[in-house]
């Protein structure tokens, strides 16, 4: 049998720039595949189109819609029982194997109102626009070791009463932290016992798929029986790192996974990028568009949250912004997707630098942190638009036509970024898809 490919997906920008598609379209055979989540949790979705009809994941692998294929949720994935219970039926009901890491940290009813609560509603002045789903108290108990996991649930109710006190000494001080930000905590969602019998319910419903995911996945990789497809969350840009602090709540990069699962060699870490750029929430944004173009992408994009319905601020083409996450991520190659959006339109700035407050070239290396990018100005390039529909019908080459001016479109990026763009997708559906050069 042949080596097994460890092929890593994660976002190039600020997030939402179709990685379920691409790791989707990266499955060979579902039954020689493994799929693995490995950071993040339900404040994301996935979604993927499949002749029509919509898919929209959360916490498992969008591979729980492929029969046969086994979906991974790794220990550093933050994990809401309820929409954990809600996907693990879709996984059985297309013949799809789970297995869930017993160290994966819940997250408790009471971290997302908490988590709403700081961020008042996104209107308040110490805002950043979280989804509400709880990422920030469920890694802060994480990194403060009070954390609930989902192996203290599933070891049965004497167990859990065995870290009970320890928990519910953390739970106190957040309850405190909730009064504080005038939030009501009669509700009984609010109460300790009743989270805690709420979570051994749900343990009923996942205590048969909860395992030691490191031991299988390594097994995998070192007997070369499936390949193994890392999904990521968020992207680069959103990293605890390097987008402190309108940013997610953990790692989003390869970091994670060596962690996590011991890993750190990959065939390819495959970048996904948009034809353009989008932000959900706030924090710096260099490229945003007028409102009027933002409207017009927004609407041909479908540019709104799978999770909240928000709309997303797009903006064009960022290069410094790529370069930085190329670099700080170990990319190898990229993907771009929604390159029919672009379509038509007169032409397309694309940032290929920044100017500091003083006018000055921000320099190549420098590190894009927030206080930089919230005062930089985005130097841009036309680039000719191109004529639409794209269309996946194959000329006399063998390869679907790709007009001359997105040809050149994605030639400025790898000039730009140093890496290739192997794939190219053209509409919202897994088939429109083009690839040039398969991971």
């Amino acid at each position: 049998m042949s080596r097994s490919r460890k092929i890593v997906v994660v976002g190039a920008h600020w997030g939402d720039e179709g990685k379920a598609k691409v790791v989707d379209n990266l499955v060979d055979n579902p039954e020689n595949t493994v799929m693995v989540r490995f950071a993040g949790g339900a404040n994301t979705g996935a979604t993927l189109v499949i002749d029509g009809q919509k898919f929209v994941g959360h916490q498992l692998p969008v591979g729980v819609v492929r029969p046969g294929l086994v979906n991974i949720m790794g220990p550093y994935v933050a994990c809401d029982l309820e929409a954990l219970v809600l996907e693990l039926r879709v996984a059985r009901e297309n013949g799809a194997p789970v297995m869930i890491d017993p160290r994966a940290p819940i997250v408790l009813p009471m971290y997302k109102a908490l988590d709403r609560a700081r961020d008042g509603g996104g209107t308040g002045p110490a805002s950043i626009g979280t989804t509400g789903k709880g990422m920030g108290p469920t890694y802060a108990a994480f990194a403060s070791r009070y954390a609930l996991r989902v192996g203290d649930i599933v070891r049965g109710r004497n167990h859990l009463m065995t870290v009970r006190d320890r928990i519910q000494a953390y739970h106190v001080e957040l309850l405190a932290g909730l009064e504080s930000c005038g939030v009501s905590i009669e509700d009984k969602a609010f109460e300790f016992e009743a989270q805690l019998e709420q979570c051994l319910e749900y343990a009923a419903e996942i205590g048969d798929v909860v395992g030691d995911t490191v031991r299988y996945v390594r097994g995998v990789i070192a007997k070369s029986e499936k390949d193994v497809l890392f999904e990521g969350s968020q992207s680069i840009m959103l990293d605890v790192l390097h987008g402190w602090p309108y940013c997610t709540s953990c790692f989003t990069g390869i970091d994670a996974i060596g962690n996590s699962f011991g890993i750190r060699r990959f065939d390819q870490v495959v970048g996904v990028i948009k034809a353009y750029s989008t932000r959900v929430g706030r924090g710096p944004f260099p490229t945003e568009m007028d409102e009027f173009t933002a409207n017009i992408v927004r609407e041909r994009g479908g540019e709104y949250g799978s999770t909240t319905g928000r709309p997303r601020r797009c903006g064009w083409l960022d290069l410094p912004a790529l370069r930085y996450a190329v670099r700080m991520g170990g990319i190898t190659c990229l993907v771009m997707t929604k390159a029919d959006v672009l379509c038509n339109l007169m032409t397309i700035p694309v940032a290929t630098g920044y100017l500091d407050p003083t006018g000055t070239q921000v320099l190549e290396d420098a590190i894009l942190d927030t206080e930089l990018l919230a005062g930089v100005k985005a130097v841009y390039q036309s680039a000719a638009s191109w004529a639409g529909p794209l269309t996946l019908e194959r000329n006399l080459s063998g390869f679907p036509p790709i007009p001359a001016e997105l040809v050149a479109y994605m030639e400025q990026v790898e000039r730009a970024t140093q890496v290739s763009i192997r794939g190219l997708s053209i509409g919202p559906d897994r088939k429109e898809m083009i690839w040039f050069e398969r991971p």
